[in-house]
């Protein structure tokens, strides 16, 4: 049996010979592979080599195409900065000073170039790995997104007024 048969029958809710081993494992992946996790964070060659190493090498049933908060961030207009030691980070949040959404941008994921990185991740991983593992992908949900637009402080100052 293997990862993807193991995370398909739990999701049918069987049982399957051992619990999925399904990590998200970003920063260890990329040291592991000799890398750093703001490569990691910003070329999705980086981040479907390191989780391929780890899932042969440490037996994990799922590849991963986590990374980082803020792919959709950049569609809408963010610009995102990079640091071998924390990754990914944003200048500044594009709403920080303004509440008005027709300022952002209108993000095409295959062209939008962190969100085309991503899908590219995920595409890879796919074929690669996709008949022996599952393939997991990633998208902010809506407050997280919002937070990162506005800003985690003043995102949940608005939800107060």
């Amino acid at each position: 049996m293997n990862g993807r048969d193991r995370y398909l029958m739990t999701l049918a809710g069987e049982k399957p010979d051992v619990v999925p081993r399904t990590p998200i494992l970003m920063r260890f992946a990329a040291e592991h592979i000799g890398s750093n996790y703001g490569a990691f964070t910003a070329d999705h060659r980086v981040l479907v080599e390191a989780n391929l190493r780890c899932a042969e090498e440490f037996g994990m049933d799922q590849l991963s195409a986590i990374s980082d908060p803020y792919r959709e961030a950049e569609g809408f207009g963010a610009t995102v900065l990079y640091s071998p030691d924390s990754g990914a980070r944003l200048a500044r949040p594009p709403l920080a000073d303004e509440v008005d959404l027709s300022l952002l941008a209108h993000p095409d994921p295959e062209t939008s170039t962190r969100m085309r990185d991503r899908l590219d991740a995920v595409r890879q991983m796919a074929a690669a790995g996709g008949a022996t593992h599952s393939v997991l992908g990633w998208v902010e949900g809506p407050a997280a997104e919002a937070a990162d637009l506005r800003g985690v402080e003043d995102f949940f100052v608005d939800l107060l007024t």
